[in-house]
């Protein structure tokens, strides 16, 4: 049976290096300067803090719950220790030179300048804590072969340092690297993912905006059906090739409009397009029920230039769509299990959206008096007949989407009529209508 290999934090594994390496060498110091002297009792306590503490420090930290927190602990009492040392050997240039930028470097890059502030405070709690018990005393001068092995292990601890900070560096780059290239997999893998779920969807769960979990609620929604008139018996007499080519030509163009006007594209059920406004994101009941109409709309001026590309390719029959809007309360969110979900929205109004779409004519746009409510100050309709729909106990009012008011006062101000012999052109957005009734009087009677 294998057993897994604890996890030790990288702080705690390269400061077991760097600490058994400079109080090594501090150990190597401090005894040049005690060369000689009777001072076994402190060189006893200074052995076992340099030599024994580091592989002691590192058990500790490994062994801790939190790593990190106690390796920086495991440092303070660092500087606590060298502290005491250095007012032991009464401030030495070199030893003291050492001590400091090994104890200042070890700390910077451990928890940065804040951090180097607070341990050069322990280290001065240290001093005095020494100077306490044996004064203070500065020795201004070291001895020459104190000198001589301050100066190999200063220039031994930084040759150190620099070839740890090197594989540190080399290893910073390799793991950017690594990430950069799970980064680019990971984008390629949401990209064809993304293909399967409406934008609007793929960015909300990406964004962290939505969790990922069965979960649904109510919501006023504008809901759009559509399909193409006859296309059973359009299937029968073409191949499949060229019809799944027409047909992939053909959503290919309604998806681009529906994006264009912010719809959820819910589905495709063979020559169907579902399609909902609202959710995950909202413009208002409003706003929704306008982009709605206007995306089928232009969906339906789209048509007929498709229509026109197809004639010219040899299509015989033409493709017609129709279609249904309703805007009413849905259940909208993730359907299914927590191994495989469906966003998608339920309820009577999206079956009622289904028939409208089921009773309008070819290249008619059937909506609900609801949606009419919503767009009706911008968008010309003709009121048709009513229809019963099963789950709702009333007769629906449908209405036929014409155009944009805008569009249909433009084309009533000018209009134009020629036979041969005869010629009518009026144009009242640049004549007045009492001028242009004048102007007919006066042929009236000439004729």
């Amino acid at each position: 049976m294998s057993v897994s290999k604890r996890f030790i934090h990288p702080l705690v594994r390269s400061n077991r290096i760097g600490r058994t390496v400079s109080h090594f060498i501090g150990f190597v110091v401090t005894m040049s300067v005690w060369y000689g002297s009777n001072e076994y009792l402190a060189l006893a306590l200074i052995s076992l803090f340099c030599l024994v503490w580091p592989h002691i420090a590192y058990q500790i930290a490994s062994k801790s719950s939190n790593q990190k927190r106690t390796e920086l602990r495991n440092i303070m009492f660092d500087a606590f220790c060298i502290g005491t040392i250095l007012c032991y050997l009464r401030f030495e240039p070199w030893p003291t030179m050492f001590f400091t930028l090994g104890l200042g470097i070890t700390s910077m890059s451990t928890g940065g300048f804040r951090y180097f502030l607070r341990i050069a405070m322990i280290a001065i709690l240290g001093i005095l804590f020494c100077g306490l018990f044996i004064g203070f005393q500065i020795e201004t001068e070291s001895t020459m072969h104190t000198t001589l092995i301050a100066s190999v292990g200063m220039t031994i601890f930084f040759l150190f340092s620099s070839f740890v900070t090197y594989n540190l560096t080399r290893q910073i780059v390799k793991i950017k690297e690594q990430m950069r290239l799970k980064k680019d997999e990971i984008e390629g893998l949401a990209g064809k993912l993304a293909k399967y779920l409406s934008p609007q969807v793929y960015g909300s769960i990406f964004s962290g905006e939505k969790e990922v979990k069965i979960e649904t609620n109510r919501k006023k929604l504008t809901i759009f059906f559509s399909d193409i008139k006859d296309f059973t018996s359009i299937t029968d007499s073409m191949e499949a090739e060229g019809l799944t080519s027409l047909l992939n030509t053909y959503f290919n163009e309604m998806s681009k409009i529906a994006l264009k006007y912010g719809g959820t594209i819910d589905k495709f059920i063979g020559d169907a397009i579902m399609i909902f406004f609202g959710d995950p994101e909202s413009k208002g009941e409003k706003r929704d029920a306008e982009a709605c109409v206007l995306m089928a709309m232009e969906m339906r001026d789209r048509m007929r230039e498709m229509r026109e590309e197809w004639a010219e390719l040899g299509l015989s029959r033409p493709l017609q769509i129709r279609m249904g809007i309703n805007t009413g309360y849905c259940t909208v969110g993730n359907f299914g299990s927590e191994e495989r979900m469906d966003y998608t929205i339920i309820g009577n109004q999206v079956n009622l959206a289904s028939r409208l779409e089921s009773n309008a004519e070819a290249t008619q746009i059937l909506i609900s008096r609801e949606t009419y409510t919503h767009i009706k100050e911008t968008i010309s309709c003709q009121k048709k007949e009513e229809i019963h729909v099963k789950g709702i106990p009333y007769p629906v009012q449908t209405y036929q989407v014409i155009d944009l008011h805008e569009n249909i006062d433009d084309a009533n101000k000018s209009f134009s009529t020629e036979r041969e012999g005869f010629s009518l052109s009026v144009d009242l957005n640049r004549v007045s209508k009492e001028e242009a009734k004048e102007l007919l009087n006066s042929a009236l009677m000439k004729l």
